[in-house]
């Protein structure tokens, strides 16, 4: 079979994030994109064999198909490392109330939160489900991702946590390639324990454990575990249980941690291996300590943190000059961030956590997919990863953060 050449031409400034190695940026490699002016994209059937300067390319590969960019700058396709884009329907009334001055934790204690969207999902049929998960993957999309984690956790049953990551495998299978946006599933099937089992938590551990966990695995419908450590929800021991099991199973292991108290997950997400432990808002030096000794991602959720209204946000600056590897995610979800913009979570990340604007593109791009495992694929612009990219209608990487609200992504560009 012939080779499928394709040459990405008309680049004004290339943002390659190719620091000559396979790990994330951290420190001050963190802000150092490694923009190059005038560069080309080399790409045999859909995987990156060279970048370069725009004329040398051209003579080298006269024979690929021509693609000329679209946006004045371009980086490597954005990556998601925290999504939950599997509801049934949105939680406006929450949110309204909220703004009247209930708090998130109140909220969910009378019945809504969590277990608002378990409710309706268990309603919704398998094409509903489907249907919005199509709508969902298309408002990422075009906020410019390319990859993004997909959780579980709406469910809280067999079936339901079943049917919610079988919408993603219908996803990946059928649409992925043409939509041009694919998920990592992740079973979250202890993000609560459901009304059913709230006089019977032992009961429902035991289930996650030895049936969902186990069933998920044998049907090879997700690749990760997580679970919401937290004050009233999972506490230290049952989240241990759960992820050893879930280890155990062949799942690898992500955590989150530390969002509305200083509880100790992120600490436990070092001590495990897990490949992360996302908000942290409440995450001291010791966890932070741990977190990059074991180099376990610290995930950012910026998003979440304004829609709560929280008055903590995560030390992000600290992070960084501590060396730990630092990644921001979306956490679009229907509840406490409704948010499919990474440009917008990364102007609360440089006006909030710390971050610089260049930083903030690191951690939607190669720090995103370390913090996922599939930097093989995504995150940089060098010779093997896929040859997908964002095209920006700015004329540098800090206008991306600032300016807020305004879409600048001209589109996702997969050679």
């Amino acid at each position: 079979m012939a080779r499928r050449l394709t040459l990405l031409r008309g680049i004004r400034r290339l943002v390659t994030l190719d620091h000559g190695h396979d790990g994330p940026a951290v420190g001050d490699a963190m802000g150092d994109l490694k923009i190059l002016e005038g560069a080309a994209i080399a790409a045999e059937d859909g995987r990156i064999i060279e970048v370069g300067p725009d004329a040398t390319l051209a003579r080298r590969y006269r024979e690929a198909t021509v693609r000329q960019a679209r946006g004045t700058l371009v980086t490597p396709a954005l990556v998601d490392p925290h999504t939950h884009p599997v509801f049934a329907a949105p939680r406006v009334g929450e949110w309204k109330q909220r703004l009247a001055g209930e708090s998130y934790q109140a909220i969910a204690a009378a019945g809504g939160g969590i277990m608002s969207s378990v409710r309706s999902v268990r309603e919704a049929s398998d094409r509903a489900l489907r249907e919005r998960l199509a709508t969902h993957a298309a408002r990422l999309h075009r906020h410019g991702i390319a990859f993004a984690e997909a959780k579980s956790g709406y469910g809280l049953s067999l079936d339901d946590e079943v049917r919610m990551l079988m919408a993603i495998r219908w996803w990946n299978k059928t649409r992925a390639d043409d939509a041009g946006i694919r998920f990592l599933p992740t079973c979250l099937a202890a993000h609560s324990v459901p009304r059913e089992y709230r006089n019977r938590r032992g009961r429902y551990i035991d289930l996650v454990c030895n049936k969902i966990l186990p069933e998920v695995k044998r049907r090879e419908l997700a690749e990760r575990a997580d679970i919401f450590c937290e004050t009233g929800v999972f506490d230290l021991d049952e989240t241990r249980e759960i992820l050893e099991r879930a280890r155990d199973l062949g799942f690898r292991l992500t955590i989150h941690a530390d969002q509305l108290s200083r509880l100790g997950g992120g600490k436990l997400a070092a001590e495990l291996g897990a490949d992360s432990a996302d908000h942290l808002e409440y995450a001291d030096a010791a966890t932070i300590r741990a977190m990059k000794k074991a180099g376990t991602a610290c995930v950012l959720i910026p998003g979440s943190t304004f829609y709560l209204k929280m008055r903590k946000w995560a030390p992000g600056r600290k992070m960084v000059d501590a060396g730990a590897v630092v990644a921001l995610a979306t956490d679009f979800n229907p509840g406490s961030s409704p948010i499919v913009s990474p440009a917008a979570c990364m102007t609360l990340a440089a006006m909030h956590n710390g971050l610089t604007p260049e930083e903030c593109l690191t951690g939607f791009t190669l720090n995103a997919a370390w913090a996922i495992k599939v930097h093989d694929d995504y995150g940089s612009l060098r010779p093997g990863r896929r040859a997908v990219v964002t095209e920006w209608d700015v004329e540098e990487p800090a206008e991306i953060a600032y300016a807020f609200g305004d879409n600048r992504v001209v589109g996702v560009t997969k050679l």
